[in-house]
């Protein structure tokens, strides 16, 4: 039962989204190799799991991870950090048996091999794991990260406090993209360089965050919340809705609920008539500043529901991911979520009923259904997205150079010792 309470702790478990059916055996390549089901080598005193793609020809004759070229590459950097890659690490592969001409690996291939990799880390208990290129990403978080994995450009270079195994995961390029790219120094440069940086989170503690969320079970408490929001004038909250579409214009639109977000603390309510008045306030209250993820949404539904427009926006969090860092498809609140604060799929049970019909934004989703199923469940979304934009939001902007915001947000003036631009002199004309 819920006791309008909601912590992502209740969401731990490693082997979720792992298809059952899969063995070790399903894929056939272990009629094939010399060493199958080679599992996991190394010492590891130091507690390091490293997972590479496949075994090599040698790997396979000699039973051993990283005898070939792009191993020794591997070897050579890690002794430079001094990390002994049999005595510190523990080693293993995304597929246990060698792929026939070090082919890429097929879907079915990794999912067969996937809880060999499970049951390492449920043993082992890596304080970091280093999957080194897509295939050992994707045989890491496939199964967790609901949508399109693409390729190692968009993951290498995050250090990852994954939540669901209690460690870090720092993702690179595998050597052997390093020694095919060598008339190319930029990319074994990255390639050191995201080694030495996960090296550095060995004896660095997961942070330790917090979720708050409650569940306004009536209008009445809603607008008690809401209240004490007006009283306190925290000086930046989040917030989101959720809504019975992309776009408000089409007729029987609504916005079915809302949620504020600010430090730990978030509240989340279904929309009622005897709310909107409240809200209204909220939303054009000019003494608290606002954050939001793609806030052309949040400002789009309330001028056309509620009939007035947002004041004082201070930061979206999806335009400032891009100007941090220009990669391809990481803006999402849903990707931020995870390889800043390592929580992974916290939608997947409630974004069936947030989509529309293709290719017509106007249309009505199936929110309503959920709302008639499990009011909790959609707050407890709401929540979350609002409470993770409110963090995410508090540390773009530090990253961005705005060091205090809460200062920024009543001042206007950048926190620190940030320099101040001169303005510029006025020549006197004659």
């Amino acid at each position: 039962m819920r006791k309008g309470f909601f912590t992502l702790d209740q969401q731990r478990d490693l082997t979720k989204g792992v298809k059952k059916t899969k063995g070790c055996y399903s894929c056939g390549l272990h009629k094939q190799c010399l060493s199958p089901k080679l599992f996991a080598t190394g010492e590891g005193k130091k507690k390091i799991l490293i997972i590479g793609k496949h075994q090599s020809k040698r790997e396979d004759k000699k039973a051993r991870h990283w005898l070939s070229s792009p191993g020794r590459l591997l070897t050579k950097t890690l002794k430079r950090f001094k990390i002994n890659i049999d005595k510190d690490c523990r080693n293993i592969n995304a597929i246990c048996c060698r792929l026939p001409g070090d082919r890429k690996p097929k879907p079915i291939e990794i999912e067969s091999c996937r809880h060999n990799i499970l049951k390492e880390i449920n043993e082992y208990k890596p304080t970091l794991i280093i999957p080194f290129g897509i295939d050992a990403t994707n045989s890491l978080i496939g199964h967790r990260f609901v949508g399109t994995i693409g390729s190692i450009g968009k993951w290498r270079g995050w250090a990852i406090p994954d939540r669901d195994f209690n460690c870090w995961i720092c993702p690179s390029y595998h050597p052997s993209f390093v020694e095919e790219n060598e008339h190319n120094p930029v990319a074994k440069l990255i390639f050191e360089r995201d080694i030495k940086n996960a090296l550095t989170l060995l004896d660095k503690p997961l942070p330790n965050y917090k979720e708050k969320i409650k569940i306004c079970k009536s209008w009445k408490e809603a607008n008690k919340e809401l209240r004490e929001l007006s009283k306190l004038k925290p000086p930046i909250v989040a917030f989101d809705y959720e809504t019975t579409g992309l776009k408000p214009h089409a007729n029987g639109h609504k916005i079915i609920s809302c949620a504020i977000a600010w430090e730990d603390y978030c509240f989340a309510f279904l929309n009622h008539e005897r709310i909107q008045p409240l809200l209204t306030s909220f939303v054009t209250n000019p003494h608290i500043h606002k954050i939001a993820a793609n806030m052309k949404f949040e400002e789009l539904w309330t001028r056309e529901i509620l009939g007035v427009k947002v004041k004082n926006w201070l930061f979206d969090t999806m335009l400032a991911a891009h100007c941090l860092d220009n990669r391809s498809n990481i803006t999402s609140l849903k990707f931020q979520a995870y390889i800043r604060y390592g929580i992974v799929d916290y939608d997947s049970s409630i974004k069936p009923y947030l989509t529309s019909p293709k290719n017509n934004a106007n249309a009505l989703n199936k929110i309503m259904k959920l709302v008639k199923k499990d009011p909790g469940a959609l707050l407890e979304y709401n929540g979350m997205d609002s409470l993770l934009e409110y963090r995410l939001g508090i540390d773009q902007m530090k990253e961005m150079g705005i060091l205090d915001p809460v200062n920024f947000a009543k001042t206007g003036v950048v926190g620190g010792n940030m320099p101040t631009l001169k303005q510029p002199r006025k020549i006197k004309r004659k």
